[in-house]
């Protein structure tokens, strides 16, 4: 086995068979680490609040209509999702319906996210066979099947968006790599799409737009798969825009969402980077990169004409009173020194995997043919893009763990064959030590005081569980108050309306909640009774998180936290019970 080289699976159908296999092999893991506890608890908040929203799709809403009156009533609130995740959902769950009856739903949630792991997959191996060759599809396939780190956005009940935008990423950098005209053509479209999911992966996406534009602009050869691209985005996201987007906000500029100046802009770019393709594609390089150049320059120019607060990214618009006592606390969006406090093990796999991934791209760039390979630049470029910003913002660790795997898979293929021969022993033994999994392995044993006692802490913690909300669900229908991470689950699980939940756009409730609940036990009564308040929801195992530690110590919100609820609050949960619930009188 040592003499015996590792097979070249680098023929499509091939690689698509390794993508399966190791696509059912992922679902296998995730199934047995996740199903136990699935029916337990809906996921997090965005989990929660994409449930609410497919159910009311399924329930007979407008497509259309996605303002959400039982959030901050008597506003209500425009979710600014896409719907079409909201389709693909509930299209899941009435296929789902005459297998799983009832169970419908639970099986849509189950299975969503893992069948994008096979798209995820198959880009991932697609990408490593540009880089490394035949040879290297074999140890990506072992990184992928061993890597359980990668699938966070992948697990069972994870419905939200991170995962679709995820893996049409990946789908969008492997199609440009490839370099023909129908995997370009998928490049474009794919990242229409991702863009219509949300803008998480913006930069990605302008990355690989720019690459392929810079690519014709040096290669008059690329002319026709440029031509496809610059079409096909163009189409895309026209078409996507009309298909998602109330006619009555097809006018609206936005900076968070697909609004019209990001649909414009990517219209205009695509169809000027097209109409590029033609007119230049038998002149010189000059006049190549004065056309993408102004083709780039024409969409930067539509996509901020209409609103140019946008220039400041997809958080321009957040009211600045939000930050001190809300965002500046999200743990998805903390930077790797800020998150080194509470999840030093998670910090420590994206710095190890940043260094081998950035080592071996270094290294291989040494060598002038890789360095002036468009799939190695392009590769390159998303995974230091992927670096930087999971240094700044946590949630985009999926990116830079799943950008590493073809870095790693091509560099440890070309030591193989170096020193082993391209032995099949040696290459899975690489495959193996530089995966996930080992240095997730050492990084929780270098923490171990730190991870069990916030798994000791997560396990404490029920308020998340579907059981809490059973007493709040049989009530008479009313205004909940609670903390702001609460308010998707009420939304999803009773039929209650809630003055706040972890969104942007609800800048109202989110504030008039805020200051209820920071206010003085004794003088939040006049407030929550002008809100018209009919519920106030507690979780004293939260006591410890950022907006009940930095409430002052007379507030409501510590009064709860300790069971000194002022007389005007009727209690209606047994003492025991997570959430505790009150009345107010």
């Amino acid at each position: 086995m040592f003499q015996t080289p590792t097979p070249d699976l680098g023929a499509l159908r091939r690689l698509l068979l390794a993508a399966a296999v190791v696509s059912l092999v992922v679902a296998a893991l995730l199934s047995l680490t996740y199903g136990p506890r699935f029916g337990l608890t809906l996921g997090d908040t965005d989990d929660a609040m994409r449930l609410s929203m497919v159910r009311d799709l399924l329930h007979g809403r407008g497509w259309y209509d996605q303002n959400i009156a039982r959030l901050q009533p008597p506003l209500g609130a425009y979710m600014h999702w896409s719907r079409l995740v909201d389709g693909g959902i509930a299209g899941l769950t009435v296929l789902l319906g005459p297998v799983l009856g009832a169970g419908a739903e639970a099986g849509a949630r189950f299975l969503w996210p893992m069948l994008w792991i096979w798209p995820a997959v198959v880009s991932t191996l697609l990408l490593a066979r540009r880089l490394g060759g035949g040879a290297a599809v074999l140890p990506t396939a072992v990184l992928l099947a061993v890597g359980l780190p990668l699938y966070a956005q992948f697990a069972p009940g994870r419905i939200d968006h991170h995962g679709v935008m995820l893996a049409l990423t990946l789908v969008a950098a492997a199609g440009a790599s490839e370099g023909g005209v129908l995997a370009a053509a998928l490049s474009a479209a794919a990242m229409a799409l991702d863009l219509a999911v949300g803008l998480e992966a913006l930069l990605f996406c302008a990355a690989i737009a720019g690459a392929m534009a810079l690519r014709f602009a040096f290669d008059a050869g690329a002319r026709r798969a440029t031509l496809a691209f610059g079409v096909t985005l163009a189409v895309a996201s026209g078409a996507v825009f009309l298909i998602q987007t109330p006619p009555g906000r097809w006018g609206l500029a936005v900076c968070d969402a697909m609004g019209v100046n990001l649909a414009l802009g990517l219209c205009v770019g695509g169809a000027g980077l097209a109409l590029a393709a033609m007119a230049c594609g038998k002149t010189a390089t000059a006049p190549r990169v004065l056309a993408v150049l102004g083709a780039g320059a024409a969409a930067l120019v539509a996509y901020l004409a209409p609103d140019i607060r946008c220039a400041g990214g997809p958080m321009a618009e957040i009211d600045p009173r939000l930050w001190g006592f809300w965002f500046a606390h999200i743990q998805e969006l903390a930077s790797w020194p800020q998150l080194y406090a509470t999840r030093p093990d998670q910090v420590v796999v994206c710095v190890l995997t940043a260094l081998l991934s950035l080592g071996a791209l270094g290294a291989a760039l040494v060598d002038p043919v890789r360095r002036g390979d468009f799939a190695w630049r392009l590769v390159g470029a998303c995974l230091a893009l992927a670096a930087a910003l999971d240094a700044s913002a946590a949630r985009m660790e999926s990116y830079l763990l799943w950008m590493a795997v073809p870095v790693l898979a091509a560099a440890l293929t070309a030591l193989s064959a170096a020193r082993f021969k391209q032995g099949l022993v040696p290459t899975l033994a690489l495959a193996l030590l530089v995966s996930a999994t080992p240095m997730n392995a050492l990084a929780q044993a270098l923490y171990a005081r730190k991870t069990m006692g916030q798994a000791a802490q997560n396990r404490a913690d029920h308020c998340d569980d579907t059981t809490a909300f059973a007493r709040l669900a049989h009530l008479p229908p009313g205004l909940v108050l609670s903390e702001i991470d609460l308010g998707p689950a009420i939304l999803a699980q009773t039929p209650h309306a809630v003055l706040n939940a972890p969104y942007h756009r609800m800048v109202w409730g989110v504030l008039s909640a805020q200051a209820a609940l920071t206010a003085p036990a004794d003088l939040a009564r006049a407030k929550l009774r002008a809100l018209r308040v009919d519920y106030v929801a507690a979780c004293p195992a939260h006591a410890g998180l950022y907006t009940h530690v930095h409430a002052p110590p007379y507030s409501l919100v510590r009064a709860l936290d300790h069971g000194a609820a002022p007389a005007w609050l009727t209690p209606l949960s047994d003492p025991d019970e997570a959430l505790q619930l009150y009345r107010v009188s």
